[in-house]
């Protein structure tokens, strides 16, 4: 299988490569879209391209807490805790 992966993440990356999937860096070939990490929001016409095929990994609970430093925010704000 073959993975956009929109992360800086080299755990992500090796587990994935150990797992059996190819990083590619061009949309147009990729199976999957992964992000982690990722500060840039991803345009709809890409989402498009991988319907029901792309997974945004974020360390809260969204919508709580997006953005930078999400595990302080959310124990700051006391609102729930989490991943999505």
């Amino acid at each position: 299988m073959k993975v956009l992966l929109l992360s800086q993440s080299l755990e992500l990356k090796n587990y994935l490569e150990n797992d059996g999937c190819e990083i590619v860096q061009d949309a147009l070939v990729a199976d999957f879209i992964v992000s982690y990490g990722h500060r840039e929001i991803i345009s709809k016409d890409i989402l498009d391209l991988f319907p029901r095929r792309a997974i945004n990994l974020h360390t809260s609970s969204l919508p709580w807490n997006r953005g930078a430093s999400p595990n302080f925010w959310s124990f700051f704000r006391h609102t729930p805790k989490g991943v999505t």
